[in-house]
């Protein structure tokens, strides 16, 4: 009804009978007379015309119009599940500002060696909550006294080494991860220290699509040729189908003789075969693989102990 409402305001429709032959808007004898002189003669109705289309013809067009408008809509819903944007504004280097922040700032103090506290409290541990994802923005910690070693650590990694704080980072945190700062650290001299620290998260809430995937271990044994005696070395991953992976961080901790481990692409030491990037932004799409090597005798008879450490974030 809307339709045709909406049809017979903006459009002239010519129906096939109209029973008003003299267009009085009255039917009367004169309107009977035209009817008459047609009875007992063949009659097939002629189409409804719409500004002289046909009415079959303009309803098949609509209908067309219709389910391009129905495909381009779940096209550009299916692109808003994909994205999932993050509520935030951008500044004006195109990066996104979250609007909601957290600061954790405090000092402590205290003696070396072994470590003890005489003023101030260390930072307390940050976790993710259900339904966050925090994006580190500064890590700051100002030493004096004492060499020692403060540091902040992801999930229990220094990811930044454990003698002193990045700075300025881009770093994301998905739910139920941690971030938490070490203090003191006896580092071979005694005597005191005092740390300063301050700590920058920009908050926003978690995009449906997104997860977070961990990979942790050590692998440790001799060189020439490689064995292993302690441990178990990085099982490849490799990104499933209909999923991407966000590589953030790759970490190894080395002890012992000199030798090789590192991550591979497909096979490929695209860091070098000597020892993991850190921080990273690269992407893996479906069926792509990442691997570790671990030992790889370099020149140098011994042992080796590698800890590594994995951070991907998980699309859809």
């Amino acid at each position: 009804m809307m339709c045709a409402v909406s049809l017979g305001a903006i459009a002239q429709i010519t129906y096939p009978y109209n029973p008003d032959g003299n267009a009085d808007s009255l039917i009367g004898v004169s309107d009977l007379q035209d009817v008459l002189s047609t009875y007992g003669l063949p009659f097939s109705p002629n189409e409804i015309l719409v500004d002289s289309l046909p009415l079959d013809s303009l309803l098949s067009g609509m209908q067309s119009v219709l389910d391009s408008l129905s495909e381009t809509v779940s096209s550009q819903q299916e692109e808003l599940d994909m994205i999932h944007y993050l509520d935030g504004v951008s500044n004006f280097d195109g990066d996104l500002v979250s609007t909601e922040y957290i600061t954790t700032s405090g000092s402590v103090a205290g003696g070396l060696n072994p470590t003890t506290i005489t003023s101030g409290a260390p930072m307390d541990p940050i976790v993710v909550p259900e339904g966050k994802i925090y994006n580190l923005r500064y890590l700051y910690i100002a030493k004096s006294g004492a060499n020692h070693k403060s540091a902040f650590y992801v999930d229990g990694y220094p990811l930044w080494g454990n003698l002193q704080a990045p700075g300025e980072v881009n770093f994301w945190l998905h739910e139920g991860q941690t971030l938490s700062m070490s203090y003191g650290g006896w580092n071979g001299q005694n005597g005191s220290y005092s740390d300063t620290f301050y700590v920058l998260i920009h908050s926003f809430d978690l995009p449906e699509n997104s997860e977070v995937s961990t990979t942790t271990g050590s692998v440790g044994g001799g060189l020439n040729p490689t064995t292993i005696t302690s441990g178990s070395p990085m099982t490849s991953i490799t990104v499933p189908e209909g999923q991407l992976y966000n590589l953030r961080y790759l970490y190894i901790a080395k002890s012992g003789a000199s030798h090789k481990s590192a991550y591979y692409v497909d096979g490929f030491p695209l860091w070098g075969n000597l020892e993991a990037p850190g921080e990273v932004n690269f992407w893996l799409h479906e069926g792509q693989t990442l691997s570790m090597s671990y030992g790889g005798w370099n020149g140098q008879n011994g042992s080796y102990n590698d800890s590594f450490y994995v951070l991907i974030h998980v699309f859809e």
